[in-house]
């Protein structure tokens, strides 16, 4: 289950009167399995230049790092 699935059941939840405990329980099993497993930046912006880099070697901490949308 994805972070955002998660969250989006525990409004769910919350929202029918439910009991949110299990929901609450989902958001943070996918919460801790998000920062153990972070994502990889696909590209690098700079805001200066407006220029986006697909590899990140070498970069100075100016760029930003670009991450895909789930």
């Amino acid at each position: 289950m994805t972070l955002r699935e998660a969250a989006q059941m525990a409004r769910d939840a919350i929202y029918e009167g439910e009991s949110y405990d299990y929901f609450a329980n989902e958001v943070f099993d996918a919460l801790e399995t998000a920062l153990a497993n972070p994502p990889k930046p696909v590209a690098w912006y700079h805001p200066v230049s407006k220029r986006i880099r697909w590899d990140g070697e070498d970069l100075p901490s100016s760029w930003i790092p670009l991450y895909e949308e789930n």
